[in-house]
């Protein structure tokens, strides 16, 4: 038996972006994506905003976002902060940043607290 998730579920978005630094810009990437996090997850709808490193080297940068709806989405994007960071990162990449967004089908609800909540 299927139990339907709560509407505050079903609504969030999750985001998993990719960034491919120009070559010898790998550091500066790094700092305007670290940059941004600390004040993106200070945001009220924002439940994750965590950074990782590819596994090949530093050649790839990944942020795993995950919003409660697609308002605090656009929400986030009019924030000084996300316009800093967009503005800062576009230069430093190879191509621009592949995002790919999805909203949740089957997850687990205490995996996706706000840090610090639990």
């Amino acid at each position: 038996m299927t139990v339907p998730y709560p509407r505050e579920v079903a609504e969030m978005v999750t985001i998993f972006a990719t960034f491919k630094p120009k070559t010898g810009l790998y550091q500066e990437a790094l700092f305007v994506l670290r940059d941004v996090l600390e004040p993106t997850r200070a945001e009220p709808g924002c439940l994750r905003f965590d950074l990782f490193a590819g596994e090949d080297g530093p050649t790839t940068l990944h942020l795993y976002e995950i919003f409660v709806n697609a308002a605090a989405i656009d929400e986030h994007r009019r924030t000084q902060h996300y316009q800093i960071y967009r503005a800062s990162i576009e230069p430093l990449l190879e191509v621009p940043p592949h995002a790919i967004r999805t909203v949740a089908l089957d997850v687990v609800v205490g995996h996706v607290e706000k840090p610090g909540t639990v």
